[in-house]
């Protein structure tokens, strides 16, 4: 026995993702590619959103080049919009970097809050505390590894102190909680879309909210705050508001917006991975479910709430 196959006997690598990309994604894609189609941003992208917004149960959504990319939208999109009364924001102690960092790159005074030993997101005790002791306007919850966070109490938390709920739901497309689906709970919400998640565009993400005012604030800040993206009657209420002439509208930007654009390319693949993406949802709850019948008693793992639907990123 080779010294290599002695290490790889005592030190086994379990495969922790694979890529939801299969072989017939990309032979859709390859002949998809032979008819020369449009390749940036166009109506695959818009076709993508409106297929994502009814998988999802939300009237808009937007589709952008990252989760990461996401996050940072929902924050800038609810500090552009006028709604905040102050900037304090309550982040998690468990997440990703970029679930906070926007909230440091645009000025936010983010408050650290207790992890929920059960599902590993908000301790919603210490959160009603820093909610009394600082009156927050912003919550961001970070739905952990696809295991959903106890809803109900959070959102009686939500209508007793009126704060705005940033749901990141990267690590979580297709759990449930009481038979909603998560990334419906927050007044905003973001996806990520990434290699290893749930489904997979190679590199994607999508924000998405049943807010009209933050939706337009979505697409604007999306492409470089202008209001192409708009339907035609935000983008005349602009026109009028700002006294715009149709001949100067292309140039004009309302907003200091970015370019976080995903391509159509990307949708593409996006529509493909939506037809399976329920049998893929189900297949990771049934796998969390056999990982925790084996190793529940031996690990402290994470113990979702009772009746929800686990779409596992990974088991935690």
């Amino acid at each position: 026995m080779t010294l290599h196959a002695q290490s790889a006997k005592l030190n086994p690598r379990w495969c922790l993702a694979q890529d939801t990309i299969d072989r017939q994604d990309i032979d859709h894609l390859i002949e998809w590619l032979r008819t020369y189609p449009r390749l940036t941003k166009g109506a695959v992208t818009l076709d993508f959103e409106r297929q994502w917004s009814e998988w999802l149960g939300r009237p808009y959504s937007v589709h952008c080049n990252s989760g990461s990319s996401a996050n940072l939208l929902m924050y800038y999109a609810l500090l552009r919009s006028g709604k905040l009364r102050n900037t304090t924001v309550i982040v998690p102690s468990v997440g990703w970097v970029t679930s906070i960092a926007p909230a440091i790159q645009f000025g936010f005074t983010p408050i650290m809050c207790e992890a929920d030993p059960d599902t590993f997101g908000l301790d919603l005790n210490h959160l009603e505390d820093l909610l009394q002791r600082h009156d927050a306007q912003t919550v961001l919850l970070v739905q952990v590894l696809g295991v959903p966070h106890r809803m109900q109490e959070l959102q009686t938390l939500k209508d007793r102190y009126g704060f705005y709920l940033l749901e990141d739901a990267c690590a979580a497309i297709g759990a449930e909680y009481g038979g909603k689906k998560i990334g419906t709970f927050g007044d905003m919400a973001s996806f990520s879309f990434y290699f290893g998640h749930q489904m997979s565009t190679i590199e994607g993400g999508m924000v998405s909210t049943s807010d009209k005012q933050l939706a337009d604030m979505l697409l604007m800040l999306r492409s470089h705050g202008w209001s192409k993206d708009l339907d035609q009657s935000s983008h005349q209420a602009l026109l009028t508001q700002y006294q715009v002439d149709d001949f100067h509208s292309p140039f004009v930007f309302y907003e200091p917006g970015f370019n976080l654009r995903s391509t159509d390319l990307n949708a593409f693949i996006g529509i493909e991975q939506l037809h399976k993406l329920d049998w893929m949802t189900g297949r990771r709850q049934a796998n969390h479910e056999r990982y925790l019948q084996h190793l529940g008693s031996r690990f402290y793992t994470q113990r979702p709430p009772t009746g929800s639907k686990v779409a596992s990123i990974s088991f935690g």
